[in-house]
């Protein structure tokens, strides 16, 4: 049985050229000071402060972005009919691929999310409740668990005219499945899919897996218009040169590094958007930043250090400010295979060692939540268990227990380029020193950084992981599954053969209380253990300026259909 699993003004770029030369969860986030009148200027922070571990790719991109080759005159029409506002979205990223299976990251999830759909979907926050999206309603499950029935939308279209039904999701599932795409392994338990009938369709599993409908809401389940598939398949322009979905808006044109238009979809099945966006690439902090406070740009992903910055220009410059509680881990990985870091003791002593109180307000200026285990009180089938304490006393004594009273030297990596990753490091350095643990810290660029972790070479590193499908099984499961020890996502070779079975079983049960104690005696495994030390978990921080009714996720994905400018 097999298991799973993103043009600035030439005059804004001189102007910074001349100035310059990215306990547990479950509270609310601090309501933002609308009274800051002064600005706090900040360092500007490179991306990944707040970053899952799918977001490696978008730092990563292998491939470059597609371009859209030729026109429609569909799409041309669309475009020419929309008379309305429009506003700019500005991303740190481009995205790599406008084709929902792609690449797993962020940058492309958000524009994706704009002109694509699926059969379920999260509300936004603070809601963050499953709902049916392109299904009528929640699946009904066979007995053994391995048939989900799903009824569909009638009289929703695709933005090329073709209509939206039972084949055209068992085409994209298909597409999906016999791809190697990065974010296969979402989806990857599905055997079959059955048209029952138009708007009826059976998805078969090759096993029983509770999360399936939550796995539904990523990216990868997003359905993708026929047409288009076939029009890559034969040979034609591929899926991300030719992104035709359901959803609110439409592809007009895209340059590749720059921006994307988005324009209305006149036909959408739920609310057609009163305005169109351009959606602009400025890698710069400083940048997005300064387009956001003159009105230059609209909306942005900010990162924690820039909140400060932002709530001083909340009440002068008009700026709106959004702390969204979400579901990213911040953590710092031990290799359990190496050296002292194979004895428990070891690492509960480090861990220990370490404030993660001053962490959490040194990184990421308190905004967030001290983590106790891998996954929030957000997450379905989140656990309540307590941490490891800040104890150096007793980190002191397990080191004498393990045969290390006399210190020991350890690395650190980072990804360079990370500011925040490499401040970290000194504030691990200085905790660490007091029990007699001397740290080296070791910046790598980003692609080595992944390849020397994925092959366990390193003793200690700072990485983040977000559970997009707000269950427990993707918080847990790609992180510590031994079968994924290395480059498949556990980079702490953490090996538990309990673990193992339980991750199994609560992939498989369909008993909510029992999925609830195995994910429990998961995380008091994974304390005890401590393959690797669970600091925070940020807020996201949205900004907007002149905008209203933008709404967005617990993942920071934006939603647009109801929002309007002032």
């Amino acid at each position: 049985m097999k298991f799973k699993k993103f043009s600035i003004l030439a005059v804004v770029i001189a102007i910074m050229l001349v100035i310059g030369a990215c306990g547990t969860g479950g509270d609310a986030p601090p309501a933002v000071d609308a009274s800051a009148t002064t600005e706090v200027q900040q360092e500007a922070q490179p991306a990944g402060d707040t970053a899952d571990e799918a977001d490696e790719a978008e730092d990563d991109m292998d491939e470059p972005a597609e371009e859209v080759i030729a026109r429609d005159d569909w799409r041309d029409q669309i475009a020419a009919a929309h008379s309305g506002d429009e506003f700019t979205w500005v991303a740190m990223s481009d995205p790599p691929f406008l084709d929902p299976i792609g690449q797993n990251d962020s940058a492309s999830s958000d524009i994706n999310s704009q002109m694509y759909e699926g059969l379920m979907a999260f509300t936004a926050a603070p809601d963050n409740t499953l709902v049916p999206m392109l299904a009528t309603g929640h699946p009904t499950v066979s007995a053994d668990g391995l048939v989900y029935t799903f009824e569909l939308r009638q009289g929703v279209t695709f933005h090329n005219g073709e209509p939206f039904n039972a084949d055209a999701v068992r085409l994209s599932m298909e597409r999906l499945l016999a791809s190697d795409a990065p974010a296969r392994f979402v989806l990857e338990m599905i055997d079959h899919v059955e048209v029952v009938s138009d708007y009826v369709v059976n998805i078969h599993l090759e096993f029983a897996f509770a999360p399936f409908p939550f796995h539904l809401t990523h990216q990868v389940g997003f359905i993708i218009a026929p047409a288009a598939i076939a029009e890559e398949e034969a040979g034609g322009r591929t899926v991300s040169q030719n992104p035709i979905g359901t959803g609110p808006f439409v592809l007009d044109y895209r340059i590749v590094g720059d921006y994307s238009r988005l324009v209305p979809n006149p036909n959408h099945w739920n609310a057609v958007p009163e305005v169109s966006v351009m959606w602009r690439t400025v890698p710069d902090t400083d940048t997005r930043i300064m387009m956001l406070q003159t009105g230059e740009a609209n909306a942005l992903h900010a990162q924690v250090a820039d909140i400060p910055r932002l709530q001083a220009m909340v009440q002068s410059d008009g700026v709106e400010l959004n702390l969204i509680s979400g579901a990213t881990l911040n953590y710092i990985a031990f290799n359990t295979q190496r050296g002292a870091l194979a004895d428990y003791r070891v690492r509960q002593a480090v861990s220990m060692a370490i404030n993660r109180e001053n962490l959490l307000y040194g990184l990421a200026e308190g905004f967030g939540t001290l983590a106790a285990g891998p996954i929030t009180d957000l997450v379905a089938y989140a656990p309540n268990v307590d941490g490891l304490p800040f104890d150096p006393a007793r980190a002191r004594e397990l080191l004498e227990e393990a045969g290390f009273g006399d210190g020991l030297t350890l690395e650190y990596w980072y990804n360079t380029g990370n500011a925040m990753r490499a401040r970290a490091g000194e504030l691990v350095q200085d905790d660490l020193r007091a029990i007699g643990i001397d740290i080296n810290i070791t910046g790598l660029e980003w692609g080595e950084y992944l390849d020397r972790t994925g092959d366990g070479e390193h003793d200690m590193f700072y990485l983040g992981w977000q559970t997009m499908t707000m269950d427990a099984d993707y918080g847990i499961e790609p992180l510590f599954h031994s079968r994924l020890a290395g480059r498949g996502g556990n980079r702490s070779f953490f090996v538990n053969e309990r673990v193992d079975a339980l991750l199994e079983e609560g992939a498989t049960t369909t008993s909510s209380a029992r999925r609830y104690e195995v994910y429990q005696e998961i995380v008091e495994i994974l304390v005890y253990e401590a393959p690797m030390i669970f600091l925070f978990f940020p807020y996201l921080p949205l900004a907007t300026n002149g905008l209203d009714n933008a709404e967005f996720t617990f993942t920071g994905i934006p939603r647009f259909y109801n929002a309007t400018v002032r």
